[in-house]
């Protein structure tokens, strides 16, 4: 039987919602502590109570802290969280060696889960390129590997989205203005999950949460429909 076609609910730009206040319910969410309003305590004191109350709806809580906050802040607040929560860890690939490096030493000390990410700037349309970064990424042994990558055109979104007949485990998202079909095409052709956000986007070209659940839903329902009458 198929994986469900999952989206991973984005939060951190607007005021922390309630676990009953999100309508979609695929067991992933992605708090992007880096983007939380300066009225929240960027504090894992703070913010732990709240995510365990998610961790019975959403088993699969991924945290991203990307740069911004000094190290030591990052790595004080990641530590208290996940020494209290079963969880996933977004490593960044652009980050410094020895910043990486604590991370990875802090998440398998607690058990947690890794993504590891690379995010690239601009891209010439060189897909060889893109495997030397994944290929890079997988050395380190992560859970996931993802890749965002701005393409200039149509053509070379396709040529993204082949690279999942090489890589399991992995997301890849275009960041440009095709990249709305590669987050929908992402499950479909292999992906884990697919980012999108709750209130506000969290990254460029990502569409809300419960409208791209529900075209998902729909998607797998033509599909099951289409094999049933075909038995």
């Amino acid at each position: 039987m198929a994986l469900p076609l999952s989206t991973c609910v984005s939060i951190g730009p607007v005021a922390l919602p309630r676990p009953e206040d999100i309508p979609v319910n695929t067991g992933w969410l992605e708090l992007r502590i880096d983007l939380l309003p300066s009225d929240i305590p960027r504090d894992g004191e703070y913010l732990l109570p709240y995510l365990q109350a998610f961790q019975e709806k959403f088993p699969n809580i991924i945290l991203t802290y990307k740069s911004g906050d000094s190290d030591e802040q990052r790595l004080e607040t990641l530590s208290y969280l996940l020494n209290g929560l079963s969880c996933f860890l977004d490593i960044d690939y652009e980050e410094s060696q020895t910043y990486r490096n604590q991370l990875f030493r802090l998440a398998n000390a607690a058990k947690a889960l890794i993504i590891y990410s690379y995010h690239l700037q601009s891209w010439n349309g060189e897909l060889q390129l893109i495997r030397s970064y994944l290929d890079a990424m997988w050395q380190a042994n992560p859970s996931y590997a993802k890749i965002v990558v701005p393409a200039q055109h149509l053509y070379d979104t396709i040529g993204l989205m082949s690279l999942y007949a090489e890589y399991e485990h992995t997301i890849i998202i275009d960041s440009s203005q095709h990249g709305v079909r590669s987050r929908l095409l992402a499950p479909l052709l292999g992906a884990p999950f697919t980012y999108a956000y709750l209130h506000e986007p969290t990254a460029l070209y990502q569409p809300k949460a419960s409208d791209l659940q529900q075209l998902l839903d729909e998607y797998q329902a033509f599909e099951n429909q289409i094999i049933a009458s075909s038995k």
